[in-house]
């Protein structure tokens, strides 16, 4: 029988140890996501999705979701976008209050120069302006649309379902996948979607798109620099063990979408292996979000300490990359990615 680690597996179960024995990154994790302190790494790894709130539902396509529950989920992944979590939940508050509790109606009915100003004041990075825009231009959409969550995404939902490609993708993999497919088409619906372009999700690319959907209940991968990074290092590890399962099902979801921009395309390319190389059992959500939480903090916080060379190999993490990981040196930038090729 073949083994998670002869498989190429994400090193989760790594990770979570990885990210509680680096005192620094895990006094990092629990002071920006306000968690309560612990050093049990399944703990920390729960805790880390219940403060984002993307604990996914059995099926995300039968629940009832209100517009105000859109709205926040697309507020908090706008402002995710090149920001530091910590800096926004320090704001969140403040932001619910600038958009009317989150009241599409509302927001519409208020002095718009009023909430845009209070938004840009807010948000942090350098797309304050075009962020602030975004958020209230989902308000607009969301006030004529009474309900947004069954009529626009559960029914696009619906719609890939019935599409030829959908029934090559495996059954375990559906809702990634569904995100991966949703997002693609509604960042920029074209061909065959164009009649949804009036829907198109606001200030979103496919890895807000994700990260909007996750905030919603939908389990998947928020294909973002980060994911993609770890891609990109275990990409031969990866392609040599899921390479002609990921290369089919991204041809059904190249299908599915229908479209050929490579900004479309390449972050849901690095999604479909990030999905094939979650272990067996483990949510998808929580393992992106402990990806995402290794790698950004390795990179964030211990720039000089960690390297190209270290990180290469984790896909076969063992107990001497721990042992190594203190003894590296600083060398230069990361490796192109080859798994979009031109």
């Amino acid at each position: 029988m073949i083994d998670d680690q002869q498989m190429a597996v994400l090193p989760i179960k790594e990770i979570r140890r990885f990210l509680v024995n680096d005192k620094r990154i895990r006094a990092a994790i629990q002071a920006g996501y306000d968690i309560e302190l612990t050093d049990d790494p399944e703990v920390l790894s729960k805790r880390l999705v219940e403060a984002l709130d993307q604990i996914p539902h059995e099926n995300p396509a039968q629940e009832t979701v209100s517009n105000s529950e859109v709205l926040k989920a697309a507020v908090l992944a706008i402002a995710s976008s090149s920001a530091n979590w910590a800096t926004i939940q320090k704001k969140r508050a403040a932001i619910k209050s600038a958009l009317c509790q989150y009241d599409p109606l509302a927001v519409t009915q208020a002095p718009e120069f009023e909430i845009r100003n209070e938004l840009i004041r807010l948000l942090p990075g350098q797309n304050q302006t075009a962020n602030a825009d975004a958020m209230i231009k989902w308000a607009v959409t969301l006030s004529e649309n009474k309900d947004y969550y069954k009529e626009v995404i559960c029914r696009t939902y619906l719609e890939i379902t019935e599409h030829p490609s959908w029934f090559a993708i495996d059954s375990d993999k559906h809702f990634p996948m569904a995100v991966l497919s949703l997002a693609g088409i509604f960042a920029n619906p074209v061909n065959r979607w164009r009649k949804l372009k009036p829907y198109k999700f606001h200030g979103m690319q496919v890895p807000i798109a994700c990260e909007f959907l996750r905030n919603l209940g939908w389990s998947g991968f928020k294909p973002d620099r980060h994911v993609i990074r770890a891609i990109a290092l275990w990409e031969a590890a990866l392609k040599e063990k899921h390479g002609d399962a990921v290369e089919k099902a991204f041809c059904h979801l190249v299908d599915i979408v229908d479209t050929t921009s490579k900004t479309i395309l390449c972050p849901i390319k690095s999604a479909v292996y990030a999905v094939h190389a979650t272990p067996a059992g483990m949510d998808y959500s929580e393992a992106d979000n402990l990806l995402w939480a290794f790698i950004s903090n390795v990179v964030n916080l211990r720039q000089k300490d960690i390297v190209n060379v270290w990180l290469k190999d984790q896909i076969d993490m063992t107990e001497s990359s721990f042992d190594m990981y203190d003894r590296i040196t600083k060398l230069d930038t990361w490796p192109n990615s080859l798994i979009c090729e031109e």
